[in-house]
């Protein structure tokens, strides 16, 4: 599955080293599935490819421990509706992440 979204995020200083940050995206997805089955005599090739739409929120901490690294703490959702035969896929992520500024 391939996505491309637009993402708006915004950060809101607790402290002068904690942040609280959210994000929320949406988005453009495209899925592309084959299969070959091969039986004696006869190979059989089944292709399959559908578009929809995608969604992404995030909530996460950052905590800045010095003037070029940070440490981050979040959950993601992330989310795409119904693609053809294939039921809605939701995704819950939990990310912990080092950063340098640099």
């Amino acid at each position: 599955f391939l996505s491309l979204g637009a993402l708006l995020g915004y950060g809101l200083p607790l402290n002068d080293k904690l942040s609280f940050e959210s994000s929320f995206s949406l988005g453009y997805g495209s899925k592309s599935n084959d299969l070959t089955i091969i039986f004696p005599l006869t190979p059989e090739y089944y292709h399959y490819s559908d578009s929809s739409f995608t969604f992404d929120l995030g909530i996460g901490l950052d905590y800045k421990y010095s003037e070029v690294m940070s440490a981050y703490l979040g959950y993601r959702l992330m989310g795409v509706s119904d693609n053809g035969p294939f039921e809605r896929m939701t995704l819950h992520l939990f990310e912990l992440g080092l950063g340098a500024n640099f």
